[in-house]
């Protein structure tokens, strides 16, 4: 960069702004430490200015901790704790650094590409559904978060993750997040502490659920539901079970076997994790995503044995009761069947939501009823179901579905057209590399399989808490992007092997 016609990079003014970021944080810090006399507080904001010096000398290290602090809900959990709210949710702004780093420092231009553009569409066509159907302040919602948590959070993340260096930290850095959370929540269920959510991180609903026959004298085995910090425990789920094709790609693709190890142990506290949701779709979706690797090459059969036997032990002697859960599964066919008290409460609420949600999608086709707008119309669409009295307004328990209804058809075939085209790009790239560079193959491969492990999941939820779903599809497009630039972006042992 150039100022007052003299030439300077970050090593040049590092020193100096971690100085002046050390005075303003020491300022803050003094006045925040007189409005509180709390040990924890006190070492979290003297923690937080090392870390934020250390994060201009090194710009990935701050890439690396927002990714880290946004898969583990960090800045709610500290919201939670009573820290003020903007001092909790600084991950986007934490991003600004490697992206002054690379615009600045580096001289490279902003990173684009086509999901981005058809992410831009799906927006416009979001907004032009409001317009024309109501656009109350539920759309308006609906549109801000999209803005923020879909957007700014993907253009960012192509922009900071542009390396194959650092895309490989990213992904570990996930797989720690989800194994720290599983492993909370493991502790937890053996310990038997449910009134104790270790500050935010391990967050249990009141309600049980069954997980077993009755016996003779008419009791019945049931368990709690862990919810982890997200604190839902359906979508704790979804978070978790995505992370393990990227665990399996991991232990593929990586050629230290002390790395290959620590990623087959990541599993068990991710899948245990998982499980103690009891969340049934999400169980469905692990079974499948080992199908789905097996077919897309990455997953060789003498390690499907592997992970298979981790899966067996992970849920015979952590999760045992899983089990019978997943085989209510089986309850939904009561229902065409004639069976409707048989089926299940649940299964009832669920069945008459999704289908509530379609009437509403045939009675608005082509621009829905407006972005976030399809719980409003359910209940009185409801009706005329018959499977359950649905007293209050509900969500779809379907991507798809929620989808179709608000946004119409035209807003339906824009966001699948941005999944199609991150899991084509995706495969294609991998293709390119199997022969060549294995563990490109499996990164790719990996990445493909979360994405597709995600949609299952959407077979039996909406689409909530979206940062998730967007940094999901960023990484994977990061990925595509990277492996498709020039040598230099790829790091040496990558290009190597490229050109060669």
């Amino acid at each position: 960069m150039s100022i007052f016609g003299k030439q300077f990079t970050i090593k040049d003014v590092a020193p100096r702004l971690a100085i002046a970021s050390a005075i303003i944080l020491a300022i803050s810090a003094q006045q925040l430490l007189l409005m509180s006399t709390s040990l924890p507080i006190v070492l979290g904001i003297i923690g937080g200015c090392v870390l934020l010096v250390a994060m201009f000398i090194s710009p990935e290290l701050a890439t690396l901790f927002s990714i880290f602090m946004l898969y583990a809900n960090v800045s709610v959990v500290f919201i939670r704790n009573g820290v003020p709210g903007p001092i909790a949710g600084v991950t986007f702004l934490l991003l600004g650094i490697p992206l002054f780093n690379y615009l600045v420092n580096r001289k490279e231009k902003f990173v684009g590409a086509v999901p981005f553009f058809l992410m831009a569409v799906y927006f416009g066509l979001a907004l032009l559904s409001a317009i024309f159907t109501d656009v109350s302040k539920h759309s308006i919602e609906w549109l801000i978060t999209f803005a923020l948590e879909g957007l700014v959070l993907y253009f960012l993340i192509i922009n900071t993750i542009r390396t194959a260096d650092v895309l490989r930290k990213a992904i570990w850095v996930i797989l720690i997040a989800g194994s720290l959370m599983g492993a909370v929540s493991m502790y937890q269920e053996f310990t038997k502490s449910y009134d104790n959510d270790f500050g935010g991180w391990a967050i249990v609903k009141e309600s049980e659920i069954n997980v077993g026959e009755s016996d003779i004298l008419g009791n019945q085995a049931s368990a709690r539901r862990v919810a982890g910090p997200i604190g839902s425990k359906n979508f704790y789920a979804q978070f978790m079970v995505v992370l393990l094709p990227l665990a399996i790609s991991r232990f593929s693709a990586e050629r230290s076997t002390a790395l290959r190890v620590l990623a087959i142990a990541m599993c068990i506290p991710i899948l245990g994790g998982t499980l103690l949701t009891y969340s049934r779709g999400a169980g469905i979706a692990a079974i499948l995503m080992i199908f789905v690797l097996f077919a897309l090459g990455g997953l060789r059969l003498k390690h499907l044995l592997i992970i298979g036997g981790v899966a067996f032990v992970t849920v015979m002697v952590f999760v045992p009761n899983y089990i019978y859960r997943i085989s209510t599964v089986i309850n939904t066919l009561n229902l065409p069947n004639g069976n409707v008290a048989e089926a299940g409460g649940s299964v009832r609420g669920r069945a008459t939501e999704n289908l509530a949600t379609f009437n509403v999608f045939t009675a608005h086709p082509v621009l829905g009823v407006g972005p976030g707008q399809t719980r409003y119309y359910i209940q009185e669409a409801s009706n005329e179901i018959g499977y359950k009295n649905l007293t209050t307004d509900r969500r779809s328990h379907n991507l798809y579905l929620e989808q179709l209804s608000d946004g119409g058809i035209i807003g339906f075939a824009s966001y699948l057209s941005i999944v199609l085209v991150t899991s084509i790009q995706l495969w294609r790239t991998a293709r390119r590399f199997k022969a060549s560079q294995p563990d490109v193959f499996y990164t790719l491969i990996g990445l493909l399989a979360s994405i597709i492990t995600f949609q299952i999941t959407g077979l039996f939820l909406h689409l909530s808490y979206i940062r998730y779903y967007w940094f999901l599809m960023a990484l994977a497009e990061s990925g595509v992007l990277i492996f498709n630039a020039s040598p230099s972006r790829l790091g040496a042992r990558v290009q190597q092997k490229a050109l060669s």
